[in-house]
């Protein structure tokens, strides 16, 4: 009995934990989903998969495809790309630290008890 009330006291402590530490992450994720759809108006994804592989036949091509394509879009369409893959980059970085963190305190709890 002792045992699952701790268990159940700990999971609670993780969860707020997590919570706290996760909120940060959130409005990253979502200035990302906003830019996100923002870029939609600008790209079509699909397209540009489509004539990628349509008009490249090794990896060299397709850098220069994907090269060329980023020089043709609109200034609006070009920050929001630069600015969704600066923010994955953030966000991936958060929550991995963050899961760092929870499993050094999980195993920091575990040796303490």
């Amino acid at each position: 009995m002792k045992n699952t009330l701790k268990k159940r006291i700990m999971r609670r402590v993780y969860v707020t934990w997590f919570i706290r530490k996760a909120t940060p992450a959130a409005g990253e994720l979502a200035g990302f989903g906003v830019l996100g759809f923002w870029g939609l108006k600008f790209v079509s994804p699909v397209d540009i998969l489509i004539n990628s592989i349509s008009a490249t036949d090794s990896f060299r091509a397709l850098v220069i495809f994907y090269t060329n394509a980023f020089n043709h879009l609109s200034a609006p369409a070009q920050f929001a790309l630069v600015a969704g893959a600066v923010l994955a980059v953030v966000v991936i970085r958060d929550v991995w630290l963050q899961l760092e963190r929870l499993v050094a305190l999980r195993q920091k709890l575990v040796l303490a008890s």
